[in-house]
Order: structure tokens, then C-alpha cells, then sequence
């Protein structure tokens, strides 16, 4: 069993408490660890939660659904930006 020995980051941790207490956030999300970390951490530390995932076609249907799955095992629910970059001739 992997020993994450959260202890030694407590200093972060009172950082993150205390800029996401009593706050609403959004949380974009993309299915990394990075972004389901931060999620984490305002469901933990926020009074409301909210994870947006930008539907673009740049995903596929697996992501979104890995992302759905995540969040029905959270109990809070997906919201779906409809967003398309290669639109965008810098991207």
C-alpha cells in the first residue's frame, strides 16, 4: 500500500483550505490527475463544486464519459461546455 504521508503537506493544505473556504467554484476538468486533484480539493474544501468539461472535438466520447463516471462516483453532476478551438486559427 502506497504511504502518502499527507502530513508533510500540511502547510499546502491549509493554503488550499483556506483560499477555496466558503467560496462556489467552477472546476474545469480534462480527466488528468492534475485537474481531478484540484477537483478533489474543492468538493473537500468549497461550499459548492461545480466540474465543467469542455466538449470540444478534440475529445472522444470516452472521454466524456471516463469524466461522467468520475463525477456520478462524486455524487455531483457534469456540466458540459460545448466549445470547438479548431475554430480558432491559433490554436
Amino acid at each position: 500500500m502506497i504511504d502518502l504521508n499527507l502530513e508533510k503537506y500540511s502547510y499546502q493544505l491549509d493554503l488550499i483550505k483556506q483560499l477555496l473556504q466558503d467560496k462556489n467554484v467552477l472546476v474545469a476538468i480534462s480527466g488528468g490527475v492534475d485537474s481531478t486533484l484540484v477537483l478533489l480539493l474543492a468538493l473537500k474544501y468549497t461550499s459548492k463544486a461545480i466540474p465543467v468539461f469542455f466538449n470540444a472535438p478534440i475529445f472522444s466520447k470516452n472521454d466524456i464519459d471516463d469524466e461522467r463516471r468520475l463525477c456520478s462516483s462524486l455524487g455531483i453532476q457534469l456540466e458540459l461546455v460545448e466549445f470547438n478551438p479548431l475554430n480558432n486559427k491559433e490554436f
